[in-house]
């Protein structure tokens, strides 16, 4: 925790629970989906797949491994993170394009 201070990265807790992630302006694209309904994996699945056709669009084989992660090469590059609320499902999505591996 010292480190990650001392770097000057700011602390946010996701309503959506999970473990921590880091956000790397320079390394992210980070963007949130809602959907009608309640079934989170589902939703889940619909958005895998779709990144997945997305990535073959850019020459690279991607596959969705439930719960809800997309890979390339074996190598983690897409993470979401959802919850239900009234009527639909968010999912906040995450694709590393370059991340970054230290805090200091």
């Amino acid at each position: 925790m010292a480190e990650i201070t001392r770097a000057g990265i700011r602390l946010v807790r996701r309503f959506t629970g999970g473990g921590p992630a880091l956000h790397d302006e320079n390394g992210e694209i980070t963007w949130t989906v809602v959907m009608k309904g309640d079934d989170m994996m589902s939703a889940y699945r619909a958005i895998g797949r779709a990144l997945v056709k997305a990535l073959e669009e850019l020459g690279l084989k991607g596959e969705f491994i439930p719960i809800n992660d997309v890979v390339v090469g074996g190598k983690k590059i897409v993470g979401m993170a959802g919850a239900r609320r009234r009527n639909g499902v968010y999912s906040f999505t995450e694709l590393s394009c370059t991340p970054q591996t230290s805090v200091s």
